[in-house]
């Protein structure tokens, strides 16, 4: 559960304390997720059942977040002991805003919301219109020597100007940029609200969760094959050209790793 207070001694105008509470853990509570760094332990009362820990927020937050109740003490590696609690981790069973980015809505695949009043809009998520799916490619590449999903969407105008130079958008973790994040419905609404011109997006998606790994952060190999070898792809899939000042690298985590280093080594590219 959360609570948001009013303002309080020593927050500013646009600050809100926030304390997330859970009631009836015997060893420890995680918070998984924002708005701390990973997964925070949550404080214990005295000796009751009841466990908490504030933060100060800002009032434009919207972040989602999930507990992790009596997480089971594990020997081993860093890695070993994120299993036990992404095995643990469930959502808040008395926040009813909720979200569930993969569409399954147990308690552990569902996430809780918390939003304060000045959250931004979130109307870029919504809609109707039905939008054309992107066309998938597997792309082989000769320098990395593996295969992986290239999902490419290419608006209707643009369908009806080859040759011509456009945005181009390249989104790493394509697969969750398409679901957890539902990128062709952000950009449609952009799009459609002028806010942005048409731009050709694509999805790259990783071989192997152990390829990731060894790509994205800051691989200047995994760099080489997005200028060299994914780029012309693109180009000769969509018959359409592009220049570096106007593509776009985006990702989160090693995904946003990847975005900056492969962009500091081929700023010629990716401007």
């Amino acid at each position: 559960e959360s609570q948001v207070d009013v303002p309080a001694a020593g927050l500013a105008d646009d600050e809100r304390l926030v304390t997330f509470l859970w009631k009836g853990a015997r060893e420890r509570v995680l918070i998984f997720g924002a708005p701390g760094y990973e997964h925070d332990p949550l404080y214990r009362l005295e000796d009751s059942g009841i466990w908490y820990r504030s933060y100060r927020l800002p009032m434009d937050t919207r972040l989602s977040y999930q507990l992790a109740p009596d997480v089971p003490w594990v020997k081993g590696s860093a890695r070993d002991q994120r299993v036990a609690i992404l095995a643990t981790r469930q959502q808040d069973p008395t926040n009813p805003r909720q979200w569930s980015p993969d569409g399954v809505t147990d308690v552990y695949n569902t996430k809780s919301i918390l939003e304060l009043p000045q959250a931004p809009s979130d109307a870029l998520l919504a809609g109707d219109r039905e939008l054309p799916a992107p066309k998938r490619y597997r792309l082989h590449s000769e320098r990395l020597d593996n295969t992986r999903d290239v999902d490419i969407l290419v608006p209707e105008v643009m369908q009806r100007a080859p040759g011509r130079t456009v945005p181009l958008a390249i989104f790493f973790d394509g697969h969750d940029y398409q679901g957890k994040v539902p990128t062709p419905r952000i950009l449609d609404n952009l799009i459609e609200a002028g806010s942005i011109p048409p731009v050709v997006a694509v999805f790259v998606s990783n071989p192997s969760r152990q390829a990731r790994v060894e790509e994205l952060p800051c691989n200047p190999d995994f760099a080489d094959f997005m200028a060299n070898e994914l780029v012309p792809f693109v180009s000769r899939q969509t018959g359409l050209a592009f220049e570096g000042r106007q593509t776009l690298l985006a990702g989160a985590s090693f995904g946003g790793l990847a975005a900056a280093c492969t962009a500091y080594r081929h700023p010629e590219v990716f401007g």
